[in-house]
C-alpha cells in the first residue's frame, strides 16, 4: 500500500470514530434528560371545571356577586380566579365585585400533576344593584347656572338609589350653549340657555334647564316656587322710600334671579332690592318676578300724606331653640294706627332656622332645623329690628355602633344635621335636600351588608349590599329613610352589637330629608307593604280588606289598586277607604297625596298586598243557578263583585251553556229591598253597548242592552256598575237593583234566547256617599 493511500485510510478511521462518540453523547443527554423530567401527561378526559350559576351573570359597580367552580373529580379543590379586566370587575375567591360598567371573563383555573383545567364566564358590570328595578329617576331639584368655560357633572336621583342602570342617555337641547357626555358631564361654552335631557333604561325621560352667563361658579339652585307679597297694596307717602315685604317658596332658594319693575315710574319708583319710593300721588303697580317664570303684583298707592312705623317692639331679641321645634315672632307695631301694618321677616339662613309669615302679616312663625345661629330680620318700612337664633342640636352627627368589644365597631354620619337612631327622634331634625351617610369601617369588621328605603316599620328592607371598606350612601331628599346595616368579621361571621339600635341582628338608622317645602306622608295603610317579598310573607285571603286611611283633614288622597303592573289612582280618599281584594295573587296599590288646594305632595307611593287563594271563589250565597226551562241549557256561577282601576265597580258572572252563544241581552230595575222584578228583553229597541271587550254597561234602567262575543261555550261576563252608585247621593238605602241577563245561540239562521237570570245587587252603606255592593242570585 502506499504511503497516500494509508493516510486516507487513518483519517477515515478517526472520522468513523468521531461520529460514533458524537451519537453516544447524544444519547446519553437524551437518557440523562429523561432522568430529570416525566413526559408530558395528556389531560385526563374525566376532570373539568364548572362554574355557576349556568344563567347570566350581571353585577353592580361597588357591588359584589358570587361565583362558584366545581372539580369533577375533587370537589373540595383549590381553584384560582381571574379577570380578563380588573377595571371592570375583580374577582377573589369567587367574589366578584364590580369595579365599571362594561363586560369582563372571570375565569376558574385547577392545576393537576402539571395540567391546568379552566372555565370561564362572562360578567355584565351595570351601575347600582342588578337585582333592584328602577322605578323613578329626577335631576336634582332646581337649575344648573354655570359660568361660561366651566363643567358640572349632573348627578341623578334614582328611586330607590341603588337601582340598576342598563342605559343612560344624555343630551342638550343646544350643543353651542352647553355639552354633555353620558357620564353627566356638562361643559359650559357660551352665555345662553338649553335643556339638559336624560333617558335612563329606554323608560324614564328627565330635563334640566341650564343657564351660562355671568355666574361665580356652577352648581344647582333653586328658584322660586311662590312668589308671594304680603298683602295685595300698599300705601306710601310722597318723597318717602320703604322696602316691599314679600315671601318666596320654597325657602331653600339659593338663588333667586329676581326683577322688580313698576307699571308707572312717575309715581312709584322701584329698585333692584325691592326699595320702592313715592313720587307723586297715584297708583302703581310693582312686579317682582324671577327667572324662571314665576310673579306675584302688588299696587302701591301713594298719598300726600299717611302714618308710617315708628318702632318695632320685640320681647326678646334673641331665641334658643332645639332642632325641630318652632316658635313664634310677634312683634308690637308703633303706632297703633300705622298705614302699613304688613311687616318683612328674613332668615339668614334657611338651613338653619326657616321662616314663614303668618296670614295677619304682623307676625311670623320659625322653624329650627339644625344646629347653628341664623338671624331673622324684621322690615316694617325704614324701621328695621333683628332677632338672633339659636338652635341646640340633637347629638346625632356621629353615631357609633357602640359594641364590648371595641375593634367590632362602625361609626355612621351624616354630611347633614339629620341622622338618628330612632324614628321618633329623627322627625324632629329634618333637613332640606339630599343628604350623603358615611359608613366607617373600623379594624375587626370586614365587610357590612346594608339596605335603604323610605321608613316603613311593617315592611323593612333587607341588608343585602355589600361595602368592604368605609364608604358612603347617597341619601335622596323628601322621606325619612330607614337605613339597615349587618356587620361580619374577617370569618364571614356576623358580629351583634349592644346598641339600642341592634334589633333582631340589624343596626336601625334613621334620616331625615323632609325639608319645610316636603311633608311626612299623612296617612296609614294596614295589611300592605313597600315590596313584594313581605307581601307575600304576609299573606291575607281572598276577599279580605285593605284600609288607607288619612291622619291629618287637610290632605286627600287619588288611589288605585290592580293585579296588572299599573293603574291611574282616580278613587279620592278624603277620610278612610277599603279596598275588599277578590282576586289571588299580588295586588299593587298607588297612592298620591294632595293638600286642599290639589297641590301634589311627594311622589306615587307604591304598596303590595298578595292574597292567597282561600279555596273560595266568593262570599255569595246561592252562587249557582242552573237554568233549564229553555231549550237552552245555562248554568251561571262564580258571581262576584270586582274593583277596576279603569271602569270602576263591576259584577262578574261565568255562564255556561249546552249549545254555542254569541250574543248577551240585559237591562236593570231599581226596586225596594224584598221586592223582585224582570225587565223585558224580548224588546226590539236595544241599543248595543260593547266596548269591544266583555265589558258591559248599562246606563238606563228599563232599557235593555245587547253585547257580541264570539260563539263560545263558557264565557265571564262583565258588567259595569259603577255608575249605579248614583241612585245613592241623597242617602236612599231602601234600594237594590236587579239586573235581568239571556244568552242568545243562532239556531236556524235565527236567535233563541234562554229565560231570564237574575241577579240582585245588595247595597252597604259606607264612606260619604259611595257604596258596597254584594250580589245574590235570584231564583
Amino acid at each position: 500500500m502506499s504511503k497516500n493511500k494509508k493516510i486516507v485510510y487513518n483519517n477515515s478511521k478517526i472520522i468513523v470514530g468521531i461520529i460514533i462518540i458524537i451519537i453516544a453523547l447524544i444519547i446519553a443527554v437524551k437518557l440523562l434528560g429523561n432522568g430529570k423530567e416525566e413526559p408530558q401527561k395528556i389531560a385526563d378526559k374525566d376532570i373539568s371545571v364548572s362554574i355557576s350559576p349556568k344563567d347570566d351573570v350581571t353585577v353592580g359597580v361597588g357591588y359584589s356577586t358570587y361565583l362558584f367552580a366545581f372539580v369533577e373529580d375533587n370537589p373540595d379543590a383549590f381553584v384560582s380566579w381571574t379577570s380578563s379586566d380588573t377595571s371592570i370587575a375583580t374577582v377573589y375567591n369567587g367574589s366578584v365585585i364590580g369595579v365599571k360598567p362594561g363586560k369582563v371573563m372571570i375565569t376558574a383555573s385547577y392545576k393537576k400533576d402539571g395540567s391546568e383545567y379552566k372555565d370561564s364566564k362572562e360578567v355584565t358590570v351595570v351601575e347600582g344593584n342588578s337585582s333592584v328595578s328602577l322605578k323613578d329617576v329626577s335631576f336634582p331639584s332646581g337649575e344648573l347656572y354655570m359660568p361660561v368655560n366651566s363643567d358640572y357633572r349632573l348627578n341623578l336621583i334614582l328611586v330607590p338609589t341603588n337601582s340598576r342602570i342598563d342605559s343612560k342617555v344624555f343630551e342638550s337641547s343646544d350643543p353651542t350653549v352647553v355639552t354633555v357626555n353620558n357620564d353627566g358631564l356638562v361643559k359650559a361654552h357660551k352665555e345662553g340657555h338649553s335643556v339638559i335631557s336624560v333617558d335612563v333604561n329606554n323608560t324614564y325621560k328627565k330635563t334640566i334647564d341650564v343657564y351660562v352667563g355671568n355666574y361665580s361658579k356652577a352648581g344647582i339652585v333653586v328658584s322660586p316656587d311662590v312668589i308671594s307679597f304680603n298683602g295685595n297694596s300698599l300705601v306710601i307717602k310722597v318723597g318717602t322710600t320703604t322696602r316691599v315685604n314679600y315671601t318666596l317658596s320654597p325657602n331653600n332658594i339659593s338663588y333667586q334671579g329676581l326683577t322688580w319693575t313698576s307699571s308707572n315710574p312717575k309715581v312709584v319708583t322701584v329698585d333692584s332690592g325691592g326699595v320702592i319710593k313715592g313720587i307723586s300721588v297715584g297708583t302703581a303697580t310693582i312686579s317682582l318676578s324671577s327667572r324662571n317664570g314665576k310673579r306675584d303684583d302688588i299696587v302701591v298707592e301713594v298719598k300726600s300724606d299717611i302714618v308710617d312705623i315708628t318702632d318695632i317692639s320685640l320681647k326678646n331679641d334673641s331665641i334658643t331653640m332645639d332642632a325641630g321645634s318652632t316658635a313664634a315672632i310677634v312683634p308690637t307695631i308703633l303706632p297703633n294706627n300705622a298705614t302699613n301694618k304688613n311687616l318683612g321677616f328674613v332668615s339668614s339662613n334657611n338651613a338653619i332656622v326657616s321662616v314663614s309669615i303668618n296670614s295677619d302679616g304682623e307676625s311670623a312663625t320659625i322653624s329650627a332645623l339644625s344646629e347653628g345661629e341664623a338671624v331673622i330680620t324684621i322690615n316694617g318700612g325704614t324701621v328695621e329690628k333683628k332677632v338672633k337664633v339659636t338652635v341646640k342640636g340633637i347629638n346625632n352627627n356621629a353615631q357609633d355602633d357602640t359594641n364590648e368589644d371595641v375593634l367590632n365597631t362602625i361609626k355612621v354620619t351624616s354630611d347633614k344635621n339629620n341622622l338618628a337612631k330612632t324614628y321618633d327622634e329623627v322627625k324632629k331634625i329634618g333637613v332640606s335636600g339630599a343628604t350623603t351617610v358615611t359608613i366607617t369601617l373600623r379594624d375587626g369588621v370586614s365587610k357590612i351588608k346594608y339596605c335603604l328605603n323610605k321608613n316603613d316599620a311593617s315592611s323593612p328592607c333587607i341588608p343585602n349590599i355589600y361595602m368592604y371598606s368605609t364608604g358612603t350612601v347617597p341619601i335622596p331628599s323628601g322621606g325619612i329613610y330607614a337605613l339597615r346595616i349587618k356587620k361580619y368579621d374577617k370569618d364571614n361571621k356576623e358580629i351583634s352589637s349592644t346598641s339600642s339600635n341592634y334589633i333582631d341582628g340589624v343596626l336601625n338608622y334613621y334620616i331625615n330629608t323632609i325639608g319645610n317645602d316636603e311633608t311626612i306622608k299623612q296617612y296609614e295603610i294596614t295589611k300592605a307593604y313597600y315590596n313584594t317579598t313581605y307581601a307575600r310573607a304576609n299573606p291575607i285571603t281572598l276577599n279580605d280588606s285593605v284600609t288607607v286611611k288619612l291622619i291629618d283633614n287637610t290632605r286627600h288622597l287619588l288611589i288605585c289598586y290592580t293585579t296588572s303592573e299599573t293603574c291611574t289612582p282616580n278613587i279620592n280618599v278624603t277620610s278612610s277607604y277599603k279596598m275588599v281584594l277578590n282576586k289571588t295573587g299580588m295586588w299593587r296599590i298607588y297612592i298620591i297625596e294632595y293638600d286642599l288646594n290639589n297641590n301634589k305632595i311627594g311622589n306615587t307611593e307604591t304598596f303590595y298586598t298578595y292574597v292567597k287563594d282561600n279555596e273560595a271563589t266568593n262570599t255569595n250565597t246561592n252562587n249557582d243557578y242552573q237554568n233549564t226551562t229553555s231549550s237552552i241549557k245555562v248554568k251561571a256561577s262564580k258571581l262576584t263583585i270586582n274593583n277596576n282601576s279603569s271602569i270602576g265597580k263591576y259584577l262578574s258572572v261565568n255562564i255556561e251553556s249546552d249549545i254555542k252563544f254569541s250574543e248577551v241581552r240585559f237591562c236593570y230595575r231599581v226596586v225596594n229591598k224584598g221586592t223582585t222584578a224582570t225587565c223585558n228583553l224580548n224588546t226590539t229597541s236595544s241599543v248595543p253597548v260593547h266596548d269591544g271587550s266583555s265589558f258591559f254597561h248599562p246606563q238606563e234602567a228599563l232599557k235593555t242592552y245587547y253585547g257580541t262575543i264570539d260563539a263560545t261555550l263558557s264565557k265571564v261576563l262583565l258588567f259595569d256598575i259603577d255608575g249605579l252608585d248614583d241612585l245613592y247621593k241623597n242617602n236612599d238605602t231602601n234600594k237594590d237593583v236587579i239586573l235581568s241577563l239571556a244568552i242568545g245561540s243562532k239556531m236556524n239562521n235565527s236567535m233563541i234566547y234562554s229565560n231570564p237570570i237574575s241577579i240582585r245587587m245588595n247595597m252597604t252603606k259606607k264612606e260619604g256617599i259611595n257604596s258596597f255592593w254584594s250580589s245574590t242570585f235570584i231564583r
